[in-house]
Order: structure tokens, then C-alpha cells, then sequence
């Protein structure tokens, strides 16, 4: 139920409003008009209980407070009105007993913004002023009439004016994401949105102040939320729009949801197995079924550009939204039973779609997750475009162990006894390290249902082994598809189990185990030329490098086997049809050495044999040397730009080599030349190119937990004529990167391949190391970069910047030796700490005013550089 008071005061409205809030349960109320002639007005809805909150006669405003309100303007307009009655308790630790929480009484606020950036709250239906800030719009981190003053607060530094354009306060009693039972926001959260552009979440909470027993805690987003653009700027390109006038383009608006969820399948039960415990699935084999979902609760932001709030464990978690339409001018949540718990977008332009949310992904974390459960370690992960599928390298403890391939007769006494010895003690421990391939079918790859109903279905029936039994299923080992190895399911339930958990995806649709002691230590997906010849057309593979270890006293062997795969389309008798993965090993060669790495480049395979480089072209049934280089060391990493190759060593660092082809009469020369190295004795754990145009940067991470921006240049007198790489930044991350992935950024106005690297730690965290494209952008970085370490209040009183330059001390190596490395001059160290900059954005108004002032540019221009960073990383 709707109520608008076109004329009358707003108390006779809200009142109004508050009884047909009380009849319908969750009404939402817009007060169009007040006391004040309102530019504009805001509402929601529900209900609040917060325990222990008086309403009293008047709130109590400090001196200060005072002296700001007897100052406004008389232009201090309502900008927005906001009837917020909220069904929820107080914040966790200052809850009542739950005897008196539950008999407490449900306060009804009226939240009013004005024109001048103040924000006030009034208790229905007395119309009683129970909060009131003035400087709300600033962004402070806690809004209370008895906030303490701004410790950089100047005469001379007053932020620019910007006005509350919507506001929403809703709070969500029911959870939200995989937190069963726990509300997703017990106390009420208080969304602002602002006409430059920001985007404000604060958390009510009982406060102790003698002023007003309410006050609101800011809470961090994400820096997504910079792409979100101001109401100017979304008028603009809505006025654009063939056949819309300029004055039909709404402002960005905040809309709530309740009771999304993201699709997913059960698999069909194996015969004689019985539903799980609270699994809606049927007994029958006849199809897939719904599973119980997770259902998401939140805000949806409209605009040129979407953004969900998702509300889960009392936090916020921003996730940007790229859509077909466009910019996104109206939502809501729909529901029926082609479209179960989904949602409607429509835009001015006449499109409207009806949607699901993505299968499989979990929204309540800060990245769109989609879990697949291997039951193993993962090693190396892969791509293969053709196919859409995910080719990954793991490993296992499986028992009993697999017997060891005979010795070669002949060989060396003392190998064939350290041979021997692994053997015996592998059957001695009873399991053994199992390392295997397998493909995997992610979400969202097109493949149809048919598929893991056939993944799943080989899964069980492989595991039904007749002899022993446990409970309605059978215990087996069961043979991987292909004669592969020995699978990890114990039985047919715990493969449904995993499969309802994982929705199909996480089993395998194609596997194949490596030789008993034998470890895989390279992934890669080539593309390979017959022959050699560069005009061919590449075939797809995926290679994997193997090497087997059986200790000191034999030696260190690999081999190279590269796999094929095909989707094959089988149509049925009886009608539809069924795409299955084949995948065969087109061929393997053995070496004399440790498979480390492996890369190709122009139809050739580039092995990494220990400390060797080779060069090999595909020829049968075997692979053909054409050229090599030797290293300082064992290779690490390869990376290629081009005829470039930057190649890690352990405890050397890296090398820059070029691969240069020379006609020499009929025949044609390979040749692998070194251009640069440095000369640092680290142990580079991951080393890739960072194209930057006209720049191409080498980014290097070394065992110590740093990175380094080398480059190469001749022209710079302390290179030595180009053989050394110089190095242009240098910062320690805290964390060990064992791989870098290249990810072309959106650069707005630029058509060059500018590419940003994504990292991944072996503390299981991620990490981005991305270009500046405008000298003066990173001037202004740098600065702020410097103000911000010297201006802010850092986590117990700790320095940054010394944190940063931890680097010169590397180490340990392999050697187990530290390295004290010549530090990089503060002036030429071009790598800044990311986490530092993305903290301007959190402070408030004038805070930013007085840190833009100290580096002499004006806050839109360093919140407007922060915003084309967000958006040329939006990969993201």
C-alpha cells in the first residue's frame, strides 16, 4: 500500500503513512510534498526492534551541530524522505535478553535528507526527532549527533557541496548466502546515494552517547562501486536514447530484493540409493531434479551501470553487473515456474529481459565463486578453449599402491637399488602420491545435461563391485573411464553426495593417471604444427611434463605427453542427442632431465628440461630437437610475447632471450639468443610480460614474497649495453606468487593491448599488478600514494612505506641463503601499493579534500582516476 500527500505537512503523511504501515504489514510510503516543498523523495519499508533504543521528547544536538543548523541556507530543502519501518534487532553485543528483545516494541522511523547534506530520522507516529546528523553526505565513519571532530579538519579546506539524491534503510531477518540460520543484516543498513557519484552504507548500532541512543557505523565496499556515475551523467546518455526526451531519464535507484537463487541440478540417484537427508531429489532415475537452494538477499542499484549489494553475515559485497541493456533503469525480483526466483531488468530504450541468475555461483563472497569439489590437491590448471573445458593436473594419496614398471636390465647397480628402495617402501606405507589429469566441465560451458547424467552414471556403476557391502551401497575402487586409474570415490553415495554438492560439475568427464612415482610438474595448453611448418594451421593440445623422483642415487627423468580431446555429438535411436568428451594421448617422449616448464610458440613446443631450453617441432609420432640455450639454473617459467621469452631460474633470477629464424640457402636456422639477465642471485618463482605499449615490462616474483618491475633498455648507460635488466620498481607483497595470467585491461579510448597481471599466492589469495597508461595519472598516484602514507592513521601506528621496502632483503633461496639486494631509488620505483590508493576513496569528504589539497590536484580528479582504474580492470 502506497500513501502520497500531494500538500499538508509531512508529520499529517508520515503519520499516514505509519497507519497503513501497521494495517499492511510492509508498506512503502512516499511523502512527496513536506513542510519544506521537497525536491525529492525516497521510501521503503519494514519494521525495526531495536532493543534498549528509547524514543525520546528531542535529540540532543551538540553546540556544534546546533551552531551548522542555525547556519543553513535557506535553501536546506527535504532532498529525500524515508519511511523505514524495519523488522530486525540491534547490532550483535548490544542486544537485550531475548525475553525483553522479543516483547520490545518495533520503532517506525521517518528518515528525511536534506538539501545541504543533513539526515535526519523521526520516530512514527509522534513524529519525534530521534536522530539527526548534519554532515551525513560527507561520508564520515560514524554518523552521531556526538561524533568527534575530524582530526584534519581546516578552516580553509571545505569540501565541495553535494546533496543525498536517494536513500533506503532496510534491514533482513531472514539469511541470505550459505550462512544458514543467521540473519543476513540483523541491525538496519542505511544505503545513500549522492549526485556526484558515491555510494554510502552504514550500519545502525546502539549507541552510548549522551546525544542519541542510535547512531550508524560506515561499512567498507568494494572500489567496484567507483563505476557507479552520478545523475547528471546517467541523464546524459539516457537522453540519447532514439525517441526518449532528456527529462524521461530517472536518477539511479535502489531497489530491494528478497529470495534470488542461483540454479542448480541434482543428479539422478544410482538404483537402490535413497535420497539424502533434506534433498528435495526423487528416488527416480529418470532425470535431474531442484535442489535446495541458497537464497540471496540485497539491494540492486540502477543505472548506466548495475551493481548488486549483496547482504549476507551483516556485511555488504559489491559486485558489478554487466548487462545486454545497457544501462539498467528498472528491476525487480519475479517468480514463476519458467523463471523460478529470478529477476526482471528493463531499460528506457523499450528491452526488458527476464532472468536467472548464473548456475552454480556463489554471490556472498567478495568474487563470484563456483566450487568444484575434487577430492585432491590441485597442481596446475589449464584452459582449452575448443572444448570449454577446464584441464587441471592433481594429486592424491590412493591405496593400495600401483606396482612400479621393471627395471631396465643392464643399468646401473647402484640406480636400480635406490629404485628398488622406493618401491619397497611405497608398498611398505600401503598408499601412494597419485597424480592425474583431468577434465573438468565448469559452469556455464554449454554443455548439455546429458553430458553429466553420462559422467555421473559411468561414476556409479563403475563403483558397484558385488561382494561387499556397506549400508544400500556397494564399496569399490572403481577404474577411471579409458582404463584410467583407480578413482577416489568410496562408493556410489559418496559419489551422489559429491555430485548433489558440486551439481555435476564437480566429476570428471575425462581422466587419465600418471605412472606409479611419477609426478606431474608442468600444464599447458599448445598449439602445435606437423612438422615445424608455420604456415599450417595449429592443432590444439595439452601438454603435460612429468618427472619421476626415486632419490638421490637415480636419476631425475620427465616425459612429455601430449593429449587430444574432441566433443563428440552421439544421437540416440530413441530420440535427442548426447555430447560426450574423448580425449586419447597423441603421443609422449621421455628426457634426460626434470620436465619443469612448457610453453609453444609459432606451431614449436618449447620444453624446459632443468636447466635447458629446447625447441621442438611435432613430427609423428615423436617430437623432433631443433634448437636449445642453456641456462645459469633449473628453469622456473616461461612466458612469450611474441619472439620474446622471459625465462625464471631458481636462485638466478630471470632471462630475457629472443627466438630469431635465419634463411641460409635452402635451409632455414633456429636460433635461441640472450639478450639480458639480472644479475640478483633470487629465486624467481613466476616471471611475465606486462605489455604497456610502447613499454613491454617484465614483472618478476621471487621466493622472498616480492615483486619486481624489470625492463629492458640499451640506451641506459648502466645496463651494459642492454645485458643486464634494469630493474624500475621493486615492493615486497607479503605473500609467494607461484603463477601470473595475463588479462587484457579496458582502457577507455585506447585500442592497444594493454594487458594487467592477476597473480595467485600459495597463501590462497590473488593479487593484481596493472599498468598506468597516462604519465600525468601516475604522477598524481605517486603523490597521493605519498600523502596518504604520511596522512592516515595506519593499523598500529605501522609505516607502509618501510613495509614496502622490505624487498632489499630476499631470501632464502634454495640454497637456504638470504640476499641483500641494491635498493631501487625512491624517485624510480614506479610500483605503488594498490591497497593504499583504493583507501582514498573510503574517506570522507573532507578528509579527501584536505589529502587532494596536500597534492595539489582537486578530489574529482583523484576519484576520477581511481574510477578509469576500476573500470579498465573490470575483468574482474
Amino acid at each position: 500500500m502506497a500513501v502520497a500527500a500531494a500538500a499538508g505537512s509531512t508529520q499529517e503523511a508520515a503519520a499516514a503513512a505509519a497507519e497503513d504501515t501497521h494495517m499492511g504489514g510492509t508498506a512503502a510510503a512516499a511523502l512527496l510534498a513536506g513542510d519544506n516543498d521537497a525536491d525529492q523523495a525516497a521510501t521503503t519499508g519494514g519494521q525495526a526492534v531495536i532493543p534498549g533504543l528509547q524514543t525520546p521528547p528531542a535529540a540532543a544536538v551538540p553546540e556544534g551541530q546546533r551552531e551548522a543548523q542555525q547556519q543553513r541556507p535557506q535553501q536546506s530543502q527535504d532532498a529525500g524522505v524515508s519511511v523505514a519501518p524495519l523488522d530486525a534487532s540491534a547490532e550483535q553485543g548490544n542486544d537485550l535478553p531475548q525475553e525483553e528483545a522479543d516483547t520490545a516494541a518495533p520503532l517506525v522511523f521517518c528518515c528525511v535528507a536534506r538539501a545541504d547534506g543533513g539526515l535526519q530520522m523521526y520516530g512514527l507516529p509522534s513524529m519525534t526527532l530521534v536522530f539527526e546528523d548534519a554532515e551525513a553526505v560527507l561520508g564520515h565513519q560514524v554518523l552521531s549527533p556526538a561524533r568527534p571532530p575530524c582530526p584534519y579538519e581546516e578552516d580553509d579546506s571545505q569540501p565541495n557541496p553535494s546533496t543525498i539524491t536517494e536513500l533506503i534503510m532496510e534491514c533482513f531477518a531472514k539469511a541470505s548466502g550459505a550462512a544458514l540460520g543467521v540473519p543476513a543484516a540483523a541491525a538496519p543498513l542505511l544505503v545513500l546515494l549522492t549526485d556526484d557519484g558515491a555510494c554510502l552504507v552504514y550500519k545502525a548500532y546502539k549507541s552510548s552517547s549522551p546525544g542519541s541512543s542510535l547512531g550508524f557505523r560506515h561499512q567498507p565496499l568494494d572500489p567496484a562501486l567507483l563505476g557507479h556515475e552520478s545523475r547528471a551523467s546517467a541523464a546524459a546518455q539516457a537522453s540519447a536514447v532514439p525517441g526518449m526526451p532528456a527529462s524521461a531519464a530517472p536518477p539511479c535507484r535502489l531497489v530491494r530484493f528478497d529470495g534470488l537463487v542461483t540454479p542448480r541440478l541434482n543428479p539422478p540417484l544410482a538404483p537402490g540409493l535413497k535420497p539424502l537427508a533434506g534433498s528435495e531429489a526423487s528416488s527416480s532415475n529418470s532425470g535431474a531434479t531442484a535442489a535446495s537452494q541458497l537464497h540471496y538477499s540485497g539491494f540492486f542499484m540502477c543505472g548506466p551501470k548495475p551493481v548488486w549489494l549483496i547482504v549476507s553475515r551483516g556485511s555488504v559485497i559489491v559486485h558489478p553487473m554487466e548487462s545486454e541493456l545497457g544501462a539498467v533503469d528498472a528491476f525487480c525480483a519475479f517468480h514463476n515456474v519458467n523463471c523460478p526466483h529470478g529477476y526482471i531488468a528493463a531499460s528506457l530504450g523499450g528491452n526488458m529481459n527476464i532472468c536467472t541468475l548464473p548456475l552454480q555461483l556463489r554471490l556472498d563472497q567478495p568474487w563470484l565463486t563456483a566450487k568444484l569439489p575434487l577430492r585432491a590437491a590441485p597442481q596446475a590448471l589449464t584452459y582449452y578453449p575448443e572444448a570449454h573445458l577446464l584441464a587441471v593436473t592433481t594429486s592424491r594419496l590412493a591405496a593400495p599402491p600401483r606396482p612400479f614398471l621393471p627395471a631396465d636390465p643392464g643399468g646401473d647397480a647402484v640406480a636400480a637399488a635406490a629404485y628398488a628402495t622406493a618401491e619397497a617402501a611405497a608398498k611398505a606405507s600401503g598408499v601412494e602420491d597419485l597424480h592425474e589429469l583431468q577434465l573438468l566441465a565448469p559452469p556455464g560451458c554449454g554443455l548439455p545435461l546429458t553430458s553429466y547424467l553420462s559422467a555421473f552414471t559411468a561414476v556409479t556403476a563403475a563403483a558397484g563391485v558385488p561382494g561387499t557391502k556397506s549400508g544400500s551401497g556397494t564399496l569399490a575402487s572403481p577404474t577411471a573411464a579409458g582404463g584410467a586409474a583407480a578413482s577416489n570415490w568410496s562408493s556410489p553415495k559418496a559419489a551422489a553426495v559429491t555430485a548433489d554438492i558440486a551439481g555435476w560439475a564437480g566429476l570428471p568427464m575425462w581422466r587419465y593417471s600418471l605412472l606409479p612415482g611419477e609426478n606431474a610438474t608442468a600444464l599447458k595448453y599448445v598449439a602445435l604444427t606437423e612438422g615445424g611448418d608455420e604456415a599450417a594451421n595449429p592443432e590444439p593440445y595439452i601438454a603435460v611434463g612429468c618427472t619421476s623422483s626415486f632419490g638421490e642415487d637415480y636419476p631425475a627423468l620427465g616425459r612429455v605427453l601430449l593429449f587430444q580431446i574432441k566433443k563428440d555429438h552421439v544421437f540416440r535411436l530413441e530420440g535427442g542427442s548426447e555430447t560426450k568428451i574423448l580425449a586419447r594421448m597423441a603421443l609422449q617422449r621421455e628426457h634426460s632431465g626434470p620436465i619443469t616448464a612448457l610453453e609453444s610458440l609459432k606451431g614449436f613446443l618449447i620444453v624446459a628440461v632443468g636447466h635447458r631450453l629446447e625447441m621442438q617441432f611435432k613430427q609423428g609420432n615423436t617430437l623432433v630437437k631443433v634448437t636449445f640455450i642453456d641456462g645459469p639454473h633449473i628453469i622456473s617459467s616461461i612466458s612469450l610475447v611474441k619472439d620474446y621469452m622471459l625465462v625464471g631460474h631458481l636462485g638466478f633470477s630471470c632471462s630475457f632471450i629472443k627466438y630469431k629464424v635465419e634463411q641460409q640457402g635452402r635451409e632455414r636456422s633456429h636460433q635461441l639468443m640472450l639478450l639480458s639477465s639480472d644479475s640478483d642471485c633470487v629465486d624467481s618463482c613466476a616471471a611475465e610480460f606486462m605489455p604497456n605499449p610502447p613499454q613491454l615490462t617484465q614483472v618478476m616474483a621471487d621466493g622472498g614474497g616480492n615483486i619486481h618491475l624489470l625492463m629492458y633498455d640499451k640506451t641506459d648507460p648502466e645496463s651494459w649495453a642492454g645485458k643486464k635488466l634494469m630493474r624500475r620498481g621493486a615492493a615486497h607483497a607479503g605473500a609467494h606468487v607461484l603463477q601470473f595470467q595475463r588479462l587484457r585491461m579496458a582502457v577507455p579510448g585506447d585500442a592497444n593491448n594493454k594487458q594487467a597481471l592477476l597473480g595467485a599466492t600459495t597463501e590462497g589469495g590473488l593479487l593484481l599488478v596493472n599498468p598506468f597508461w597516462d604519465e600525468h595519472m601516475f604522477k598524481r598516484m605517486a603523490s597521493l600514494h605519498e600523502e596518504l602514507v604520511y596522512r592516515l592513521q595506519h593499523t598500529a601506528g605501522l609505516n607502509p612505506k618501510a613495509f614496502q621496502g622490505r624487498y632489499a632483503r630476499c631470501g632464502p633461496t634454495y640454497e637456504g641463503a638470504f640476499n641483500i639486494m641494491k635498493p631501487v631509488k625512491p624517485s624510480g620505483n614506479s610500483l605503488l601499493q594498490g591497497d593504499l590508493l583504493w583507501m582514498y576513496a573510503g574517506l570522507d569528504a573532507r578528509t579527501q579534500a584536505i589529502i587532494a589539497e596536500g597534492v595539489g590536484v582537486a578530489p574529482t580528479d583523484l576519484l576520477q582516476d581511481l574510477r578509469l582504474l576500476s573500470v579498465a580492470c573490470d575483468f574482474l
